[in-house]
């Protein structure tokens, strides 16, 4: 990873309570890591990043006009009282979820992950 995107990036701790983590990047790439494995376990992406023509940042209705409807769901996060938006694409068992707190997407991001196939 630091051969292809280079050794400017900062570590710092991720997830809901901070137990991963995170080589972050200044062009908006966050690789985390579960912290007793050292498992790569997502890729967070900032708005400057893009998927198929789509970004975090981008409401829902347009990221659907580009890459169709995909799954859609919600989840109460009950540690930090808030509700959760997702819209999920699984492509060649990639999974690409954009998040929000806000129900049309707004302030979406994009995390990354690899499915688990049988």
């Amino acid at each position: 990873m630091i051969q292809l995107l280079g050794d400017e990036f900062i570590i710092r701790r991720t997830g809901a309570e901070q137990e991963s983590i995170g080589i972050e990047y200044p062009s908006g790439l966050c690789f985390t890591f579960s912290d007793n494995t050292m498992y790569l376990s997502d890729i967070s992406c900032e708005d400057t990043v893009s998927f198929k023509g789509t970004h975090g940042g981008m409401k829902f209705n347009e990221i659907i006009e580009i890459l169709g409807e995909g799954e859609y769901s919600y989840y109460n996060d009950e540690e930090v009282e808030y509700i959760w938006y997702k819209h999920v694409y699984i492509i060649n068992g990639i999974r690409y979820t954009f998040l929000s707190r806000q129900e049309d997407g707004e302030d979406s991001r994009l995390v990354i992950t690899k499915t688990l196939l049988n």
